[in-house]
């Protein structure tokens, strides 16, 4: 399949009876060109494989629709916008070659891409995690380029996504969002309008405030807020086409790391969900992140990365021919030469810094929950591994330093040079235990909640590490000159302070028992907290999916002038601060004088959580006969034991 760019992402309805001119007809408009076929259409507009004559060059000429430029702003628009673009030069974006307007068209002379687009690759074949891992980073690579230029995508999906014959991967469509501006920025499912050439023709875009995008790759935030939408949509975009990749479907409400639906490196669940948390500071910052973290997961898997722009790339969902196995085999051959080995001694590098800091991080949480059929467990057998490693390796290791820091100032008698190194054996062992049970914990039973935090070296963690370690020196080198002190000191007078020495063990048991519960109280809280967050999260789902039918229900008595109906079906806090003929006098006073709903648009509700009970604000833009704009706000709560979902506040406000 020969494309030239994912044709048309609709930036909101096609102009009614849009139909693509003809070969003929284009020739006329465009004599430079050579038309060759029509490969693409869709609501942005159509798209032809041509040749430029004097260049002697297949290129892509892609037309936007007639009247999409009667906006006196169009032009001006269109014009700045395509300049950025134009501009942004780099392997991994289909170059934008000349753009205009010529008889009343606007236009688009772009590179033309021999291959296919990730949509088509989707449903032809399943892309493995291997062939993933290596289009991830090509696409992190586009995406950093353009951010740094100052322009989002917007709409990343399959569709936009391009691999030629050697599997290279190039994004299109970049930045059309701000050129293009429709009629109806309501987002479509994809596939409304059909498409030729197996162009798969999708939902609408962004001028700036409006909701546009394809909605199964839009950020919550291009929804709610479209008028602040930065690169980090693109962010949340990348991870809901990587979660496509890696599991075959889109992510659902109730999100599941991708390493429950198919088999992968488990590390692949933080990043994936990291990019699609909901909240932008919460992802990525930036897309180069993504790619740092994937590659690391791709090295250790032995996915070869191709340099951007340079080599054959990887060949996507067919057998290898003869020319790419000895590509292959340079590419292992590589490993051996001096960028290769350097590669490696990076990697082998950072991987024991990093199991340094997850060994001398004392104070970092214990991952003791496993993750089995959805739900999280406590376990026992890790928790009992972390807890007698931990012990042993402080014990020995600071009972080794104490006898070494002595030696500063007692030369070390034979037996207890022997006695050192039995020590330096066990705390050897116990430190191998507890690294042991770390990366169990981080990479296999905590799953994706640690996985990052095992990668990541960070400023905070050295930090961390660095005062645990001068801690652990202070008390070491405290300890050992206190011990050369007692050596120095009368026999007298170490009977005088062995009197006291109940009341020092006292002491000691005392904060040994304080230091134990901070530490159990702190993992009982963390438990806590994921139980809470457990149900909160049950609960949102179910204010979505019962809650706001019900919001509906009991508003549709209200709009028929039941009220003491509704008053009977609300709830008992409802019913105990405001009587039936109370609330039914009120509503004949506030409400009745209204007249019929004309219009009613929900908004995404707000949640509250107390101690015993959970609820969600629900409002809607509502237009009355006798108040065109106005604001319901109807607040429901969760019943106990039965769980339904009952009125506790009802309010109506007039927009001015």
């Amino acid at each position: 399949m020969k494309v030239a760019l994912a044709a048309g992402t609709v930036a909101g309805q096609a102009k009614p009876g849009f139909t693509p001119p003809g070969i003929e007809e284009l020739a006329r408009k465009f004599p430079q060109l050579e038309i060759i076929e029509l490969i693409g259409r869709g609501g942005m507009g159509a798209v032809y494989k041509a040749r430029q004559k004097e260049l002697d060059r297949i290129v892509a000429l892609k037309i936007l629709p007639p009247g999409i430029g009667d906006d006196a702003a169009f032009a001006e628009r269109f014009a700045r916008e395509a300049k950025a673009l134009a501009r942004l030069n780099h392997p991994g974006i289909v170059t934008i070659h000349d753009f205009g307007r010529a008889d009343g068209l606007y236009f688009f002379v772009m590179e033309f891409v021999d291959g296919v687009n990730l949509r088509e690759l989707l449903a032809s074949s399943r892309v493995s995690s291997r062939e993933a891992l290596a289009i991830v980073p090509q696409i992190c690579d586009a995406l950093q380029f353009a951010h740094d230029h100052g322009i989002v995508h917007r709409d990343i999906k399959p569709e936009n996504i391009l691999l030629d014959r050697r599997g290279r991967v190039k994004v299109a469509d970049f930045g059309l969002a701000k050129i293009v501006e429709g009629g109806d920025a309501s987002p479509r499912r994809s596939g409304e309008e059909g498409g030729t050439a197996g162009t798969t023709v999708s939902t609408s875009l962004t001028d700036a405030g409006r909701v546009l995008g394809t909605p199964a790759y839009m950020a919550p935030e291009q929804v709610e807020h479209p008028a602040n939408v930065d690169h980090r949509a693109d962010i949340y975009a990348l991870g809901v086409v990587f979660y496509q990749m890696l599991t075959g479907e889109l992510p659902g409400k109730s999100l599941e790391p991708p390493s429950k639906k198919v088999q992968i490196d488990v590390r692949l669940d933080e990043v994936v969900l990291r990019t699609l948390e909901k909240k932008p500071e919460l992802r990525y910052q930036q897309v180069s992140d993504v790619k740092t973290m994937v590659e690391t997961i791709a090295g250790d898997a032995g996915v070869p990365q191709a340099e951007p722009g340079v080599g054959e790339g990887l060949p996507i969902g067919r057998a290898l021919t003869k020319a790419e196995a000895e590509r292959f085999g340079s590419d292992l051959a590589r490993l051996f030469t001096r960028p290769g080995l350097l590669s490696f001694a990076q990697r082998t590098f950072l991987w024991f810094v990093n199991q340094a800091l997850l060994l001398f991080d004392l104070f970092a949480p214990w991952q003791v929950f496993a993750d089995r059929s959805g739900r999280r467990r406590f376990s026992l057998w890790l928790f009992l591994l972390m807890f007698s490693s931990t012990i042993g390796f402080l014990v020995y290791g600071e009972l080794l330093a104490i006898n070494l820091a002595q030696g500063l100032w007692h030369p070390t008698p034979p037996a207890l040079a022997l006695q050192e190194w039995q020590m330096f054996q066990l705390m050897v062992l116990f430190a191998v235990a507890r690294l042991a049970g770390l990366n169990l914990g981080l990479k296999e039973v905590a799953g994706a909640g640690g996985a990052q935090s095992a990668i990541a070296i960070t400023p905070r963690r050295l930090v961390r590490v660095f005062l645990t370690l001068l801690g652990l020196a202070a008390l070491i080198f405290g300890t050992a000159l206190a011990s050369n002190w007692l050596n120095t000191v009368p026999l007298t007078a170490l009977i005088n302070i062995a009197g006291g020495a109940p009341w020092i063990a006292i002491a000691i048991a005392v904060g040994l028992l304080v230091v134990v519960g901070l530490r159990l109280f702190g993992l009982f809280f963390r438990l806590w907290i994921r139980v809470w967050d457990g149900i909160k999260e049950k609960t949102e789902e179910s204010a979505t999916s019962v809650g706001l039918p019900a919001v509906e229900a009991w508003l549709a008595l209200i709009d028929m002038g039941n009220y003491a109906q509704s008053w009977e079906t609300a709830a008992a806090y409802f019913q105990r601060t405001t009587g039936k003929e109370e609330w039914v006098r009120q509503m004949e006073h506030l409400r009745r004088p209204l007249g019929k709903v004309r219009s009613r648009k929900p908004s995404p509700p707000k949640f509250t959580a107390g101690w015993t009970s959970f609820g969600a604000q629900f409002a809607f833009a509502t237009s009355f006969d006798g108040l065109p704009a106005a604001t319901e706000t109807v607040t429901f709560a969760r019943q106990q034991p039965n769980g339904e979902w009952r009125a506790i506040c009802y309010l109506i406000q007039s927009v001015t």
